[in-house]
């Protein structure tokens, strides 16, 4: 698998841990056989993880289809997303459950690797004939 493909994958999978994150601030439960994830109101954190998990799933749909100027949006993108785990992980760390500690700190990461996957990508030459 192409590291561009690679990074296109990643962002769609950390979309969805913030859609998933998004609804569980919104009460949301999640029913896992022999336990249940209970989440909790916090409308607003919500909104930053939402946003958060839209950009990367636009950034992953413009990589996939190599829309012209989609490199930039990826890496605003994942920069918007990094600094906005930075800022909740500063509210979080400051009385949060630890469970929301730790998806902040695995989310971050995960976000810094596809980061430094992006910008690797952009640094390897493509073979002639794909991809323009």
């Amino acid at each position: 698998m192409s590291s561009t493909r690679q990074v296109g994958v990643l962002m769609v999978i950390e979309a969805v841990t913030f859609g998933v994150a998004g609804y569980l601030h919104l009460n949301g439960r999640i029913p896992l056989g022999v336990t249940t994830v209970h989440g909790e109101w916090l409308p607003p954190a919500t909104v930053a993880e939402w946003l958060i998990g839209t950009l990367l799933l636009a950034a992953a749909v413009l990589t996939a289809l190599r829309v012209p100027g989609a490199g930039p949006f990826t890496l605003g993108a994942l920069g918007f997303g990094i600094v906005g785990v930075i800022v909740g992980l500063s509210i979080t760390a400051s009385g949060g459950r630890t469970a929301d500690i730790v998806y902040h700190v695995t989310i971050l990461a995960a976000l810094i690797a596809t980061l430094g996957l992006r910008l690797r990508a952009a640094r390897q030459p493509r073979p002639a004939g794909i991809g323009g």
